[in-house]
């Protein structure tokens, strides 16, 4: 059963009450909140998440169509229904798009109609989302989030975007200071708050047509998203704790590893975790590669993680060295040449640089 979770606003507690009482009688309604002060209490009517706003238009603090437009810029995608004595402003009314109109005193049969009507669009809306057994995010590279059928999704802003993959790469409770400080750091506070919510709720709307009933959690100031889904990174953690040196589990890792994480997008906030994975995966490759200095032979295995390694990290000599003495050992002494005259080339034309004496005395040593 549908229950609508329903705010009053209205300067007249009397009329608040009597609106109360009428809802709790006709059924399926639950209140979530009363306010007689819309102004000083916006963040709270946004906080409640509230399904239908009943609000009153002739209030001595606000009016209430007013309220209706700063409601909407606040990112509320509640049904709107205007309680009031003055008909004539049902036109400016549905002009912001409210859902109904009901004229004071309200009389309990107008008010069923007004609360079937919504009931009914709330089960045909149900009925028409599709069920979302999970989505499957890629975070090694570009951000996107896939549907259960496969396709990505499509962001009405590039911020919608971020805020989703923001909200996903946390997994805890954001602040909501945090978000606006990590995404809007060089807006005005009061503009950053505006985009926040309409974000949130441009994302929270995207994901409720994907089948999520709740998918954006609001409490004590802080923001999460709880959506079923599962994540390349996630696999590759796993690939990276239960590594076997074999060349099926390379294979895998590799295939997992191609990019880094969000290396396509342009997220500042992400740059600590994507390096904290980028050592460990460096570390785990160079751990398999450089069996030898512990006396075992190197992995057949081993040109695939020096070529996976110098991609990574091309200025890293050693790398380079060690692909060097590989092809020496192995004769093929043309592309240890090719490895060194790459290296050279990258260090005198990236900084400046000639490689270290312990590199050219390898070279030399077999080439001259």
């Amino acid at each position: 059963m549908i229950i609508l979770r329903a705010v009053l606003i209205d300067d007249e507690v009397l009329a608040i009450s009597l609106l109360e009482k009428l809802l709790l009688d006709i059924g399926g309604v639950q209140i979530a909140g009363k306010f007689t002060n819309p102004n000083a209490s916006m963040e709270l009517i946004k906080d409640l998440n509230p399904d239908i706003i009943f609000l009153d238009i002739e209030m001595p603090n606000a009016n209430g169509i007013e309220v209706a437009e700063r409601l909407s810029q606040y990112g509320m995608d509640a049904d709107i229904v205007f309680v009031t004595a003055y008909n004539q402003y049902a036109l400016d009314a549905f002009n912001v798009h409210a859902l109904d109109y009901v004229l004071k005193p309200v009389e309990r049969d107008r008010l069923r109609r007004t609360i079937e009507m919504i009931l009914k669009r709330r089960r045909t809306y149900t009925s028409s989302v599709p069920y979302n057994d999970g989505f499957r995010a890629r975070f090694m590279g570009h951000f996107e989030l896939y549907d259960a059928q496969g396709q990505p999704l499509k962001w009405r802003t590039r911020k919608v975007k971020e805020l989703c993959a923001y909200l996903l790469h946390h997994a805890a409770p954001m602040h909501r200071s945090q978000i606006i400080e990590d995404l809007w750091p060089q807006e005005s506070l009061e503009k950053a708050s505006i985009l926040l919510h309409t974000s949130i709720y441009k994302l929270r709307k995207e994901l409720k047509i994907q089948g999520n009933d709740n998918p954006i959690i609001y409490q004590d100031e802080r923001y999460s998203i709880r959506i079923d889904q599962t994540s390349d990174v996630e696999s590759l953690l796993e690939a990276i704790n239960f590594f076997k040196p074999n060349k099926e589990s390379l294979v895998k890792l590799l295939d997992l590893y191609r990019n880094d994480y969000l290396d396509g997008e342009d997220y500042h906030w992400s740059i600590p975790h994507k390096e904290k994975i980028k050592e460990k995966f460096k570390r785990l490759l160079e751990g398999a590669a450089f069996r030898h200095d512990n006396g075992l032979a190197r992995p057949d295995y081993f040109k695939d993680i020096m070529d996976k390694l110098l991609e990574m990290d091309p200025f890293q000599e050693r790398y380079s060295r060690e692909l060097i003495s590989y092809y020496l050992q192995s004769g093929a002494e043309r592309q240890a040449a090719e490895v060194y005259l790459r290296l050279k080339e990258q260090l005198w034309a990236e900084m400046g640089e000639t490689p270290e004496t312990e590199t050219e005395e390898l070279i030399h040593s077999y080439l001259v």
